[in-house]
């Protein structure tokens, strides 16, 4: 097993997601390997950090999920350091990406009341509120100077698209 891949299966999850998780664990153990032996061949570093990679579901269980927000993968590193998480468009810091300004921006337009309050780019109260943040990729590599980052959505399809439905099955 690759270090990178021994990281990521050793992170741990609530255990309401179990269930989901065991019933995708023939993809979840194929893309680990394949993403971690990605990583280990090109030595780039993992994003999110690979303790990160399942964060949404650490803290966000099954039971509290009422809404699922999908985006397309992590974000990639901004000046050389990673903005990505482990969830889905939340950044740390207060850093205001392309995407979570239009969010912003939409949400002033749908509650022009809130326009004083301070946007958390972390989106705490939207995880505690039962949104699931969750990238189609749950990984990705750092882009290096002149070299587009690397998604790894086809290695993750599957299992998303897995705990997707496992999701839609147990609502």
């Amino acid at each position: 097993m690759y270090n990178i891949a021994s990281t990521i299966m050793s992170s741990t999850v609530d255990k309401d997601w179990e269930e989901i998780f065991g019933a995708a664990s023939e993809e979840l153990q194929c893309c680990i390997e394949s993403v971690g032996r990605r990583f280990e061949q090109i030595g780039r570093q993992c994003i999110p950090e690979a303790y990160n990679v399942f964060r949404a579901f650490r803290e966000c269980t099954l039971e509290s999920v009422k809404v699922v927000i999908l985006a397309q993968e992590p974000y990639p590193a901004i000046n050389g350091s990673s903005l990505a998480n482990g969830l889905a468009l939340s950044t740390n810091g207060g850093i205001l990406t392309p995407t979570l300004d239009v969010i912003k921006k939409w949400l002033l337009i749908s509650h022009p009341n809130c326009s004083s309050m301070r946007f958390d780019t972390s989106l705490k109260s939207w995880k505690t509120q039962g949104v699931l943040l969750i990238n189609a990729a749950l990984t990705c590599e750092q882009q290096l100077k002149g070299i587009q980052h690397l998604s790894h959505r086809k290695a993750w399809e599957h299992f998303v698209r897995k705990c997707l439905r496992g999701i839609s099955n147990k609502k």
